[in-house]
């Protein structure tokens, strides 16, 4: 039985004027007295009602069984097929367009299998660095050894003396010389017979100083035969020096080669890692959309045997085999019998709460949450009530304070929030967030959404309201580059913190491409609905860009069992088990 087919019967016992909360608790009552179950030997399904009064059981279970039969008509009979069949062809069709983007992406940029050439494209990059090192150092030494001949070159001369002869002045001068002696020893002979001023002396010192004034006369007069000739060492020096410039050349132009060639790898591994991040994007686009058609291929299959049991023979397959009649005695148990049922009751809820917990992919706490992600929950959040005012400010403590932590550039700090498909939690963490930021720093604090929305983008960038010291902003996710980096150059310049929510990321592509503008960026994970794989693959898609998540935000969060059961059975479950979970 249907939540609707149980409010419809409890709006028929109270009537029309019946309030919402008495329909609730009406509702409530009904479930609690109810009991469905399977007959395991037969093919039979057993409902059972328990009421002080028979009367009003049996009333109520000839409700419950018209109101199913009425609900199973109009399901069989309201074209549930033709409907299906819609959604599948048309999630067909979207699966059909995507994979044509797929293939034409991966032809227009020359793409067979990514990863491979990506590798290819690092490897080629770094032996052409290493390539470009060893031009470095070949060109430098190149350069030296040119300086070295050019220095050593410009002390070579071009002629060298080759024969030098003064043999016949040098033979005149030694004639004057020895009669020089001669004439000095003749003196000193008279001197020891003859008086200083003797005439004798006097005329040999007057040849004396004659023969000494033309031997110098002949010292300045004396001649020498020189023969130069080419000198053949300059030939081999210039040889060398050219080609050691033209080695330097040679250099140089590999020097340059390398460079470009460089340049052009670097641009070339940009691109293909541009083309993987696409590519990645699309085909999990591409995997959402396979899920949905293949829920779509199963529920279509199942309505059309449904709707062929209803229409064979003209009769339904459910009937029923026993009415429901008033019974004519007690049929409560003993009470020993309800303290076991009550005993086994808690013994496999127990164990099926541990065997949920091991096979289920989402999350109950932060406690899972850290374990299944590594990353710290910095936010955790309970389940917001009907017309609950946003959660306390408190709540926000360790966020805050890891905000504050972030180190400080100039102007504001960007805080990014990211979901796979939740756009009302994350709007209500936004808001939390921003009004606890409020309060610390009032009129310092803007929230940017950033919605799928198309218009004038300078009216959508000036369009700004404020709300409890919180300045709102609104603009188009799909804003180009240069409206990006003004508009978070201007939010830095005019707020201390900005906090920035983009749609869902599986209904979005363009919501990641924001991770570049922002100091922080945090997962928003809904308790018991966000997947550990889809959380994963945000993660990794913000690495693959260069960024990493900052920390997670649980929101939604519900204590279905007591919190001291709940850390004893789960939180404190044995390794293997954790393992599993």
């Amino acid at each position: 039985a249907s939540a609707e087919l149980h409010r419809s019967i409890a709006q028929a016992e109270l009537g029309a004027p019946a309030s919402a909360d008495e329909v609730n608790q009406r509702v409530s009552r009904l479930e609690s007295h109810l009991h469905i179950s399977k007959i395991e030997s037969a093919n039979v399904i057993q409902v059972e009602y328990s009421d002080r009064d028979p009367n009003r059981a049996a009333q109520v279970l000839k409700a419950l069984l018209n109101g199913y039969f009425r609900q199973r008509a109009d399901v069989l009979t309201s074209g549930r097929a033709s409907f299906l069949g819609e959604q599948r062809d048309s999630v067909r069709a979207q699966l059909d367009r995507v994979n044509e983007q797929i293939a034409a992406y991966e032809k227009q940029n020359g793409v067979v299998d990514v990863t491979e050439q990506i590798t290819g494209a690092v490897a080629l990059d770094n032996r052409l660095h290493q390539a470009q090192q060893e031009a470095e150092a070949a060109l430098e030494d190149s350069r030296r050894t040119a300086q070295v001949l050019s220095e050593n070159a410009s002390g070579v001369p071009k002629e060298i003396e080759i024969f030098s002869d003064n043999t016949e002045a040098a033979h005149a001068i030694g004639t004057m010389q020895a009669s020089l002696l001669q004439l000095e020893a003749k003196r000193a002979d008279l001197a020891s017979r003859y008086m200083s001023g003797s005439p004798f002396i006097q005329q040999v010192d007057a040849q004396i100083a004659e023969l000494k004034t033309a031997i110098a006369a002949q010292k300045n007069d004396l001649m020498t035969a020189r023969r130069t000739g080419y000198n053949t060492y300059r030939d081999t020096v210039d040889a060398r020096l050219v080609q050691a410039q033209a080695t330097l050349a040679g250099a140089e132009a590999r020097r340059a080669v390398l460079n470009r060639q460089v340049a052009a790898s670097g641009e070339r591994l940009k691109s293909l890692i541009a083309v993987s991040d696409t590519l990645a994007r699309l085909k999990m686009q591409r995997d959402l959309l396979a899920d949905t058609l293949k829920t779509y291929s199963e529920q279509l299959e199942q309505a059309r045997v449904q709707q062929d049991q209803a229409t064979t023979a003209g009769s339904t397959n459910v009937r029923i085999i026993e009415a429901p009649v008033p019974p004519s005695r007690r049929n409560n148990p003993p009470l020993l019998l309800i303290a076991a049922s009550v005993f086994t009751a808690v013994l496999i809820a127990g164990v099926t709460i541990v065997v949920l917990s091991s096979l289920r992919d989402t999350f109950l706490s932060p406690q899972e949450a850290e374990r299944g992600m590594g990353l710290p929950v910095l936010c955790d959040l309970p389940a917001a009530a009907p017309g609950a005012a946003r959660p306390d400010a408190r709540r926000y403590g360790r966020l805050i304070a890891a905000i504050t932590g972030l180190p400080i550039a100039d102007g504001g700090k960007v805080v990014l929030l990211l979901t796979p498909n939740s756009q009302s939690e994350i709007d209500r963490t936004a808001e939390g967030l921003t009004a606890a930021l409020a309060q610390r720093s009032p009129g310092k604090v803007a929230l940017l959404r950033l919605n799928e929305s198309t218009g004038p983008v300078e009216e959508a960038m000036s369009n700004t309201t404020q709300e409890n010291g919180v300045v709102l902003l609104s603009v188009p996710v799909s804003l180009q580059r240069k409206y990006l980096l003004q508009l978070f150059a201007g939010l830095r310049s005019q707020y201390d913190q900005v906090v920035v929510t983009a749609p869902p990321s599986f209904s979005s592509s363009e919501s990641l491409d924001i991770s570049p503008f922002a100091d922080m960026i945090l997962l928003v994970l809904q308790a018991e609905q966000t997947r550990r794989p889809v959380a994963e693959e945000i993660v990794a898609q913000v690495s693959g860009m260069g960024r990493r998540v900052s920390g997670l935000v649980l929101t939604a969060r519900r204590h279905l069992i007591p919190a001291w059961l709940y850390h004893r059975v789960l939180d404190r479950r044995p390794a293997a088990v954790q393992s599993a979970a």
